[in-house]
């Protein structure tokens, strides 16, 4: 059973990308490419196997052991090597999963829109209901990680259904976060990502100030046309 913690840091980015690429008044369908899927779940904290294996611990060793050789042209202080490898033991490990291909496309999709669905939902109810859907479709197990954080794990192994138990994770923390609210389009038409407001007040319409600064402008550009005034 594949380990999905969501606990990564990129599980939400992930999650407002995939549905950044679903089709909305003015914008078409933007999921095409296996390209897509590898960058989605690499965000998400999956390593996407080829024809190589994920690295081991040990192999992340010797490979620090090697660049701290080339730093410093000869065999390091006992103290300078342990440094460097305690930090390169520190580094986050993404969790394998297979390379998608063009089914996986139709999967995520799939999931996407069903995802979509399940965080848009008008009742909360229909939002636990779809995620539950979800999780049972997808095989996914809730669980807990040594540090009593939330988990989802796969049963499948397959690249949709790790990707899934990813954002599954994501979006159930979102919700019990009492965050589901607050995931918006940006108000900006040129920009319309998918984003959780996280300002004090919770009425941010755009997702960076710049998106915000082009509303702004475009706001004031239009008062100057209604009022006659010149526009600069």
């Amino acid at each position: 059973m594949g380990d999905t913690s969501v606990t990564h840091a990129g599980a939400l980015t992930a999650l407002t990308a995939l549905l950044g690429t679903a089709p909305s008044p003015g914008l078409p369908e933007g999921l095409h490419y296996l390209g897509q899927l590898v960058t989605f779940a690499t965000a998400a904290g999956l390593a996407v196997e080829s024809d190589s294996s994920v690295p081991t611990i040990e192999e992340l060793v010797r490979a620090a052991r090697i660049r701290v050789r080339e730093r410093y042209g000869e065999p390091p202080e006992e103290e300078e090597q342990e440094e460097d490898l305690h930090e390169a033991a520190a580094q986050p490990f993404a969790e394998p999963c297979p390379e998608p291909d063009f089914e996986d496309v139709a999967a995520v999709t799939r999931l996407r829109d069903r995802l979509a669905r399940a965080l848009w939902a008008p009742e909360a109810a229909e939002c636990r209901d779809e995620l539950a859907a979800i999780a049972i479709d997808f095989r996914l197990v809730p669980g807990l990680t040594d540090q009593d954080m939330l988990a989802v794990r796969s049963a499948s192994g397959d690249f949709a259904s790790l990707l899934a138990a990813k954002l599954v994770g994501a979006s159930l923390q979102l919700v019990a976060a009492g965050l589901r609210g607050r995931l918006r389009r940006c108000g900006d038409y040129e920009c319309m990502s998918p984003f959780v407001d996280r300002s004090a007040s919770g009425h941010g319409l755009c997702c960076t100030p710049t998106c915000a600064s082009r509303v702004r402008a475009r706001r004031r550009r239009n008062r100057q046309f209604e009022e006659g005034q010149p526009i600069g």
